[in-house]
């Protein structure tokens, strides 16, 4: 149950992370370019925080890393089309 838990906990926390990082581009915090010169930084903070987020075993924090990476290059493609 523990397991499950904190699993859980770790998905919503990266979802809220996910949703701030859009609510940034969205208002102009940050650019396409700025996110796309950044992007290996991304991706390597991303299996940090799967490392950091989730409970110690391999699967789960590869899920994480993944879901982020994932988000990342979602926002990365509406900020290119997000003209304001």
């Amino acid at each position: 149950l523990s397991f499950v838990i904190t699993l859980a906990f770790s998905l919503l926390l990266g979802s809220q992370l996910v949703g701030l990082f859009f609510l940034l581009v969205h208002f102009g915090v940050f650019s396409y370019l700025q996110l796309v010169k950044h992007r290996k930084v991304a991706i390597f903070g991303s299996f940090i925080l799967g490392a950091l987020l989730t409970p110690p075993d391999v699967p789960s924090q590869l899920l994480m890393a993944t879901f982020l990476i994932g988000a990342f290059e979602l926002i990365l493609l509406y900020s290119r089309f997000n003209h304001h």
